[in-house]
């Protein structure tokens, strides 16, 4: 049995072919031979039979007559009979008659005495034939015979069989050998196979079977098999390029963090150093008028940079958290550009830079060019696009403007400097966060490298694109495109108030709800020309009380203070009458404007407070202004 299991498939099949062919055939062989053995003995009996019921009729006469002679004479005709024994002729008193070829001719018992006809007795046939004579009987006759072939012939029979038996052993040994083919071979192909997709591991290749058969299941569900790894190998390959990806990533992320940080600290503290700086200047008492306005201009342009900065991580991080929405409007695009363009003339005499001009170029020659776009994000775009062209150019100047597609269906700007270029292997990375060019010059350039990352997010929500072409110490040139939609009328909506406007609000109380008195004090400061009655609230609580008590006309609400957060308040306060409450805080994200105005705020305001928002804001709920 081990043998037989340590065998190949081949010879396996080859053997039990042969042994299912043998078992038939011998069985088919033993069937043979006794069918034979039987036919033989019948045979043998018929004749035997019909031999002697003619020698029975031949020896009547003799036998009536006493003629020994006469029945010699007849038996004598047995000897073409050769497996006839003997023959016993008796007469009507049970004497022997007559006896052929037998040695030992006494009847064991009367031969009228017997009861049967002839009967088969160890291969030997014992017949008794009544002699009669109309219906006298006048003798018997008894015969044996043998009914077994000879030992010779069963010699050759087995002679015929063995050699018969070989030969159909032999046809069935080269008829399994071909047939063994049909099975072992698929399953030799298909061992083959999978081994070299072991040793290759490509799982992308396949089986080909056409019959369906077992064999063919066993491909089909090879194949399956094989797409179910190719598919778990791919997911796995992807899984380690993500995974490979995201450690270069977090790698790239955490380089950036520390640069970021380093960054953060430069520029902070210098627009803060600058603060405090001057800000104790200005406490000192021999200083005179014009140092004054000075340090104050410096305190306002420091602040504004700090402000500015701020702003730009705010941005950053709505963009990444997706709150940043675009508000299609009608925009003037030339006066834009030419807003723009006096802004920038006058900056760049605080930067130092007076000698660069500054020119905006139109694409189309009229006075009111006006679209629908975001005007507050693609002013964005542009402020950080030309800010960067300043901050990098020396000599020479810049250009902005715009063009109009061939087919009208998209307008591209353009800012172009004659500053020093970005060389070929940043292109592609300085509209990543964090990526400054710096290091390749002896010069810091102040920034933290989010400008051009919030602008190529802008224009992308804006549906457009965003490139630069640009040459080591040659300048640059960046464009982006927007979608062109044309707006009928160019008449822009003019805003409701002007911060500087004389504006009379004697009749109103204001209650401002802020926890921080410097706030407070700001906020009265920025207040006090309108002649509005002020009240103080320092939390949620006092809030909530002095409108009960007073017949306030609006209110500044801090968002985060002790005892009551704004949020509680305004639902408290809304609860008892309706009073407008606009919303003031320091957090600048999308979720802290939407908790507001689910408490219900109705105006909202990020902190530092400008003054013309505050009093254009203020002046639609008091609307006697």
């Amino acid at each position: 049995m081990t043998l037989l299991k340590s065998l190949s498939l081949k010879s396996k099949l080859i053997l039990i072919i042969l042994m299912v062919t043998m078992s038939v055939l011998m069985i088919g062989f033993a069937l043979e031979y006794i069918y034979g053995a039987n036919k033989y003995r019948k045979d043998q009996l018929d004749r035997v039979l019909f031999c002697s019921r003619l020698i029975a009729g031949s020896i009547t006469s003799p036998v009536l007559f006493n003629d020994e002679d006469g029945t010699r004479e007849v038996l004598s005709q047995l000897k073409s009979i050769p497996n006839v024994l003997s023959c016993d002729v008796y007469n009507e008193n049970g004497e022997l008659f007559v006896s052929y070829n037998n040695s030992n001719p006494k009847a064991e018992v009367n031969p009228y005495d017997v009861n049967y006809h002839y009967r088969l007795e160890g291969g030997k046939l014992h017949l008794h034939e009544l002699l009669k004579v109309k219906t006298k009987t006048i003798g018997v006759i008894c015969v044996r015979a043998s009914v077994v072939p000879e030992i010779s012939d069963n010699y050759q029979l087995l002679i015929n069989l063995l050699l018969a038996f070989s030969f159909l052993l032999l046809v069935a040994f080269i008829i399994a050998i071909r047939l063994q083919v049909i099975i072992s071979k698929p399953i030799q192909d298909l061992s083959v196979f999978l081994g070299e997709i072991a040793e290759k591991g490509d799982y992308s290749r396949r089986l080909t079977y056409s019959k369906q058969d077992e064999i063919g299941t066993l491909y089909h569900q090879c194949n399956y098999m094989l797409e179910k790894l190719e598919t778990h190998n791919n997911e796995q390959l992807e899984t380690q390029e993500n995974l490979k990806y995201a450690k270069e990533q977090a790698e790239q992320s955490d380089k950036l963090k520390s640069a970021f940080l380093a960054n953060m600290s430069h520029e902070i503290r210098t627009p803060m150093n600058a603060i405090v700086g001057f800000s104790h200047l200005l406490s000192g008492d021999d200083i005179s008028h014009l140092k004054r306005i000075e340090y104050s201009k410096i305190i306002n342009t420091s602040s504004e940079s700090l402000l500015n900065l701020i702003n730009d991580i705010i941005d950053i991080s709505k963009i990444e958290a997706g709150e940043i929405k675009i508000h299609h409007l009608p925009c003037n695009v030339n006066q834009l550009l030419e807003d723009l363009r006096l802004f920038y003339d006058k900056f760049k005499q605080h930067q130092n830079k007076g000698r660069l001009y500054i020119q905006s170029v139109p694409g189309v020659n009229v006075a009111e060019f006006v679209v629908q776009t975001d005007p507050h994000r693609l002013n964005q775009i542009l402020t950080n696009l030309i800010g960067n062209a300043l901050k990098f150019t020396e000599e020479g100047g810049i250009e902005f403007g715009y063009t109009i597609s061939e087919d009208a269906d998209f307008i591209q700007f353009y800012v172009k400097d004659t500053g020093i270029g970005i060389p070929d292997d940043m292109q592609q990375i300085v509209f990543e966060r964090f990526q400054k060019i710096e290091h390749l010059h002896l010069r810091v350039y102040r920034g933290a490298g989010l400008g051009l990352a919030i602008s190529r997010s802008l224009v992308e929500l804006l549906g457009g694109k965003i490139w630069v072409k640009s040459k080591e110490g040659m300048g640059s040139m960046f464009y982006f495109t927007i979608p062109l939609t044309f707006v009928q009328s160019g008449k822009m909506k003019e805003p409701e108030a002007n911060f500087g406007e004389l504006v009379d609000w004697s009749d109103k109380i204001i209650l401002i709800a802020e926890d921080e008195a410097v706030n407070y004090q700001y906020l009265k400061e920025v207040l006090a020309d309108t002649q509005a009655q002020i009240l103080w609230a320092k939390d949620g609580v006092e809030a909530v009380s002095m409108c009960m008590h007073h017949d306030v006309h609006a209110i500044l609400m801090d968002i985060k203070m002790p005892r009551m957060n704004g949020y509680e308040a305004i639902r408290q306060i809304k609860r008892m009458k309706k009073v407008p409450i606009i919303s003031q805080t320091a957090y600048a994200m999308y979720e802290e404007k939407k908790l507001s105005f689910e408490a219900g705020s109705d105006d909202y305001l990020t902190k530092p407070i400008d003054c013309r928002l505050l009093y254009s804001t203020l002046s639609k709920y008091l609307s006697n202004n």
